[in-house]
């Protein structure tokens, strides 16, 4: 249906914009190792360390490791889970469960979301910098990944509990948790 191609488009979309986050958070921990590793070789062996390692760490490569790969994440359904009282739910009950805790999810990270974004705009609006000893270090873009990440991750939760909710009251299609397990299977033959 036209619906379902409509819907595999926005999921495709999200994939592709999840993995390529996921891959800068990885960027982001190689530049990590590099910068932490040359700025530690700079001190002992040259006694001249790498000024602004600390900030460029703490501003963009960790906030980036951290939060960029979130989404993917949540795309994969890889956040913590407790199925002590769901192991035995019919999938369509299991579904209806997803959609009261994706509901909540997505109104929490969505207001998560909308602070970060108004707080990005804040330190754009002033260019946010940090004094490094010789130099000042430009930390407003750095405030634009929280708002990525968790714009990301509200798309991606918001979709999700909508497939369950469509799964759920028709008994029709894939629940999320279903595509999960499937391709779980997948992966280990």
């Amino acid at each position: 249906t036209e619906r379902g191609m409509r819907m595999r488009r926005l999921r495709d979309a999200l994939d592709r914009l999840a993995v390529a986050l996921m891959a800068l958070g990885g960027l982001a921990l190689v530049a990590l190792m590099f910068l932490v590793s040359l700025d530690v070789a700079g001190k002992y062996l040259l006694a001249a360390p790498i000024p602004g390692t600390l900030e460029v760490v703490s501003s963009y490569l960790m906030v980036s490791l951290v939060y960029l790969p979130i989404g993917f994440v949540q795309l994969r359904r890889q956040h913590l889970m407790v199925e002590l009282f769901t192991m035995g739910v019919p999938p369509r009950a299991k579904a209806g469960l997803d959609v009261l805790v994706g509901a909540l999810a997505a109104v929490y990270v969505g207001l998560l979301s909308w602070l970060v974004f108004n707080q990005a705009l804040d330190a754009t609006a002033i260019r946010e910098f940090r004094d490094v000893t010789d130099w000042l270090l430009p930390v407003w873009p750095a405030r634009w990944l929280l708002p990525l990440a968790f714009g990301l991750m509200f798309l991606v939760t918001l979709a999700q509990t909508l497939i369950d909710l469509a799964y759920a009251v028709t008994g029709r299609g894939e629940p999320t948790f279903r595509e999960i397990e499937t391709a779980a299977l997948t992966e280990v033959e």
